[in-house]
């Protein structure tokens, strides 16, 4: 069966007709058709001859997923810690300075970050070395 179509000076075809176009359309119209190859639609391009069908543009990227803090009070962080353990922390930020950082943020800050990575990370450090107990750090894990 032979399509028809009409297309634009840049080969895009407006649309097709699988019927003869001066039978169904007025001739002004009719003449703007041509014998296209089969399968054409509206919206592809015929290039030499050819049916270049259009290629979609590309998803666009989601933004990344902001990170949602989970932020402890630091009352409630110091609460989940035994009396030695805080005395614990203080006697050891003598002698580590990412630990006097971290308590000094804390202090700044009026609170600990869960979602900080690296922070616990040290809280990990600190029960491996026998600072904090594996209770102590898993209830500041469970807060907030």
């Amino acid at each position: 069966m032979t399509l028809y179509a009409r297309l634009t000076a840049e080969g895009l075809v407006l649309e097709t007709c699988d019927l003869d176009p001066s039978q169904c359309f007025h001739p002004d119209i009719a003449q703007e058709f041509q014998e296209v190859p089969a399968g054409a639609e509206a919206g592809d391009t015929i290039t030499d001859g050819e049916v270049i069908k259009p290629v979609a543009p590309p998803e666009p990227e989601l933004p990344a997923e902001p990170i949602e803090k989970r932020l402890v009070p630091r009352a409630d962080f110091m609460g989940a810690l035994t009396r030695a353990e805080r005395i614990a922390l203080t006697t050891e930020a003598e002698s580590n300075a990412e630990l006097r950082d971290f308590l000094e943020l804390l202090q700044i800050n009026g609170n600990f970050d869960l979602s900080n990575a690296e922070d616990v990370d040290l809280l990990d450090q600190l029960q491996a070395q026998g600072v904090l107990s594996e209770a102590s750090v898993a209830a500041i894990k469970t807060l907030r």
